[in-house]
């Protein structure tokens, strides 16, 4: 299974990289139907957290699930593409809102949490910051099939970016931060590690606590950005860099953090639903 499963990836690698974006995106939104309609459980969760965030009856925000799964497969054709993004075409596609809050971050001399969450391409984002000289360091999720880990590897340092595994971080991020370096972490979603329990979307949520930890404990600067899709581009929103402050316990502290955290990416996503692109129920 881990050697079929890698060769359906290295051939769609092997697609994206030779087909012009309409062709590949055509043919990635064709499979994107076929997902939408067999994974049933899946569409559901979607679809119940798409009524909740817009306030919208199921019947409204049906269509709003299929743009999800478009969305998706979007997303993936261009994480395949990401070899072909260089720094002309990234300045190209890509707008900037902000630029002053980016740079003003990297600065500071602190360390920079580059804040994003699974809305719009957060993998270009990335990929964006690095192409700019940043130097980012992503916290990636392993992935079980070892070829395809190294094939995930070869796409998100392409672009200069480095990367650590989720498992592997604490301490790594630790030394990357109090080096001045940026650390590109999804704050939407718990990935083995025990969550903080917030308020998102008017519902009790669980997001991860490893930002505000880490900010907490090296006064890194933490920096929101979302590149979300547009017509025929991308913008990459920039929020104003912040620090944690520190007026309560280590756990209040961190907990405040969160929820701000948590507040900003519901800003985004009450805005681009649509480009929100999570499977699972994350409201309770």
């Amino acid at each position: 299974m881990h050697i079929l499963e890698f060769l359906l990836f290295y051939l769609a690698y092997l697609l994206a990289l030779a087909l012009p974006f309409p062709l590949k995106y055509f043919i990635s939104l064709r499979v994107a139907d076929l997902f939408y309609f067999f994974q049933i459980k899946r569409r559901k969760e979607v679809w119940g957290n798409l009524t909740q965030i817009t306030g919208k009856s199921l019947k409204e925000t049906l269509p709003m699930v299929r743009e999800v799964y478009y969305n998706f497969a979007r997303f993936v054709a261009e994480l395949l593409s990401l070899p072909r993004l260089n720094s002309k075409k990234a300045r190209k596609l890509i707008k900037i809102s902000h630029p002053q809050f980016l740079e003003e971050a990297f600065s500071s001399g602190k360390g920079v949490i580059c804040l994003t969450a699974h809305l719009g391409n957060w993998e270009w984002g990335g990929a964006y910051l690095a192409l700019l000289g940043k130097p980012i360091y992503a916290v990636i999720l392993p992935q079980r099939n070892p070829w395809v880990a190294r094939l995930f590897y070869k796409l998100r340092t392409s672009s200069g970016m480095k990367v650590i595994n989720v498992g592997e971080s604490a301490k790594k991020s630790l030394r990357i931060l109090k080096k001045g370096k940026g650390l590109a972490i999804l704050g939407d979603r718990p990935f083995g590690e025990e969550g903080v329990e917030v308020q998102f979307m008017g519902k009790k949520a669980i997001f991860p606590r490893g930002p505000a930890t880490l900010a907490y404990l090296t006064d890194a600067v933490i920096l929101s950005g979302f590149l979300i899709r547009e017509k025929d581009c991308f913008t990459l929103y920039l929020e104003k860099p912040w620090r944690i402050e520190k007026r309560g316990t280590k756990e209040e502290d961190i907990y405040r953090a969160t929820q701000k955290i948590a507040s900003v990416i519901e800003k985004y996503v009450r805005k681009y639903p649509e480009q929100w692109l999570i499977f699972e129920k994350i409201l309770r």
